[in-house]
């Protein structure tokens, strides 16, 4: 048995959910040392005068989870071990590294400036180049050969993954109202061979994955006003029967997947920036007001976290019921699925503005302030309030 395997009995209590939405706060007695530091690297490189750093590029895996990516403003990329944290190959100075990277195979994806870059994971070696007029701007999408990246300002650009060849896009006129920072991903439906795309002018639209071609657009954000973004990855429910989305200034919604069609809507829940569906039934929602909350699928509120500071990040799914949180000012939120109770708050000092990175057991952290932490599941114990 590992030590991730012998974590505290009490979690699988977070398969229970909440009767209603209690706020869950941090206590003492029920945070646990889950997650250890293995090894950590200052990457910091601020230039003169800055203010307001941030890092934006989450780190990721190889496929085989034996090395991790790291890309920083600054734009050095790294490959290390993930075991020791010992350096495989650098670039110094590649260029603005995107929101995120993706393995594919033996190859690393990630966008630089303009482009989509494939890399060979052992040596650092371009494999193909391909260009997407913007860089990545959120989270990309796997089916099979096809990867499907938001491209800044209001894209998605479709590549094979195989050839470097870029296959569709479908983009948005910006909208000239104001818009929050960031995108979400593409929603794979591989039983329709559909892809659903949100964008900053509140439109939510469903392309065929081939070809790209619109199936339906439905208008969910209020147009002409400040924040129409829709910034959610929307989330199949309900054996595919469902897709639950959030636009920033006008709520959630269920949208029929087929039609295209608003099924119901929870205009309580406004500045909705991130949403990610588990397996519990439960939907992990992040607010831009520093709140996390636990949705059934009818968008009903199950439980609530508010961060001291800061606004939460998109959370990343843990083994063992648990869901990671990162506050771009705070520590790094441990969640139970079911009812929200935090079990480890992680100190990161500055901050995170890109989600952590999950492998198995393994959890990696890129701070606002450069300072990169591999951190690790161990057997359970207490922690105090940080």
């Amino acid at each position: 048995m590992t030590n991730f395997e012998a974590l505290p009995l009490i979690l699988a209590l977070s398969a229970i959910p909440s009767p209603d939405s209690t706020w869950q706060t941090p206590s003492e007695s029920n945070l646990l040392d889950l997650y250890g530091v293995r090894w950590k690297q200052e990457l910091k490189q601020f230039k003169l005068l800055a203010t307001n750093y941030e890092e934006w590029s989450q780190p990721a895996f190889s496929a085989d989870g034996s090395r991790v990516f790291i890309g920083t403003r600054a734009g050095r990329l790294e490959a290390r071990a993930v075991l020791d944290g010992k350096l495989l190959w650098h670039k110094p100075k590649v260029g603005v590294i995107g929101n995120s990277m993706v393995p594919f195979g033996d190859s690393i994806v990630l966008g630089i400036d303009s482009d989509l870059v494939a890399l060979d994971v052992v040596r650092g070696i371009e494999r193909w180049r391909v260009r997407l007029g913007g860089s990545v701007g959120g989270p990309s999408s796997l089916w099979g050969e096809i990867g499907v990246f938001p491209v800044r300002p209001n894209a998605y650009v479709a590549v094979n993954l195989v050839s470097g060849k870029r296959l569709w896009q479908v983009k948005r006129p910006t909208p000239e109202a104001l818009t929050i920072r960031g995108q979400g991903g593409a929603t794979i439906d591989a039983a329709r061979e559909s892809a659903y795309l949100g964008f900053s002018d509140g439109r939510l639209i469903a392309v065929d994955l081939k070809q790209g071609t619109t199936q339906w657009t439905a208008s969910l954000g209020s147009v002409g006003e400040f924040f129409a973004d829709i910034d959610t990855q929307p989330a199949l429910i309900d054996k595919g029967k469902g897709l639950i989305v959030g636009a920033y200034n006008s709520g959630l919604f269920r949208v029929d997947p087929a039609t295209g069609s608003i099924e119901w809507t929870q205009k309580e829940l406004t500045k909705v920036t991130s949403l990610t569906n588990t397996t519990e039934g439960v939907l992990i929602a992040g607010k831009g007001d520093g709140q996390v909350l636990g949705l059934n699928p009818k968008g009903d509120v199950i439980w609530r976290y508010r961060m001291k500071k800061g606004s939460p990040r998109r959370p990343m799914l843990l083994p063992n019921r648990l869901v990671a949180v990162a506050s771009n000012r705070g520590p790094l939120a441990l969640l139970q699925i079911g009812n929200g109770r935090p079990v480890q708050l992680l100190p990161t000092g500055s901050g995170m503005s890109a989600p952590p990175a999950v492998y198995g057991s393994d959890l990696m952290l890129m701070t606002n302030g450069g300072l990169f932490l591999a951190t690790r599941a161990k057997a359970g114990g207490k922690i105090l309030l940080h």
